[in-house]
């Protein structure tokens, strides 16, 4: 049994990944909505900065950790010139600073475990790049690299470092399309089929074996043969 901590872990891909993961002793974290029966969770707003009393605060409730599993993320979808700094910024806090500095914190503690894993849920866009979708996309692209950077820096040790970086997720994400332009993108995919949330927390499990061990700075694609 590990001590895992799930960052965003009452979205649609979080909650598969809590499901999943309900062996363990888990440690979850949200904005507003709590978990089904889970009692070690924690109401952080991770759109925004957060102080440094908070991230304190937050890391001294965790008393040793095996792995981080960092999952938040809204979706962006405006024109460039339409995009504002505040919604820019909501993506920088959500998939960058908050994502470095509560690592930061909790580094220490990672470092104690015999199989250490980080691991960030990116997007395709991320890779690929996306029209009207410039700052989700610039910013799971820095996710990206910065597994990449960071597995490399951690690979003396036992942490490992990688992303999911899974394509049209069958999620709410989808939502915001209606039925025409969903099935628009499903003719796209090869498979012509959605991802499904219980594929990428199947990824996110083999992640934390210790089988993965040699597998670190991997950006991982469910994607359907999508933009590889």
């Amino acid at each position: 049994m590990s001590n895992i901590l799930i960052v965003g872990s009452t979205g649609i891909i979080g909650k598969e990944i809590t499901r999943s993961l309900s062996d363990h002793t888990l440690y979850t974290v949200s904005r507003n909505t709590r978990p089904d029966s889970l009692e070690n969770h924690f109401f952080l707003d991770l759109s925004r900065e957060l102080s440094d009393d908070e991230i304190e605060d937050f890391a001294a409730n965790i008393e040793s950790l095996d792995a981080i599993v960092w999952s938040p993320g809204v979706q962006l979808v405006t024109l460039f010139d339409e995009m504002s700094v505040e919604a820019l910024d909501i993506q920088y806090y959500l998939s960058v600073r908050n994502l470095t500095v509560i690592t930061q914190a909790l580094l220490p503690k990672l470092k104690n475990s015999m199989h250490g894993r980080i691991i960030v849920i990116s997007s395709i866009w991320g890779e690929a790049g996306a029209s009207c979708e410039v700052g989700y996309a610039s910013m799971k692209g820095a996710q990206n690299v910065w597994v990449k950077s960071l597995a490399k820096e951690l690979a003396t040790t036992n942490i490992t470092v990688n992303a999911i970086a899974p394509g049209a997720v069958d999620s709410d994400m989808l939502d915001q399309f209606d039925d025409e332009d969903k099935e628009a993108v499903r003719q796209e995919i090869p498979q012509l089929r959605f991802v499904t949330p219980e594929e990428v927390a199947h990824a996110v499990n083999y992640l934390l074996s210790s089988h993965a061990q040699s597998v670190t700075g991997e950006i991982m694609r469910i994607n359907g043969g999508w933009y590889t």
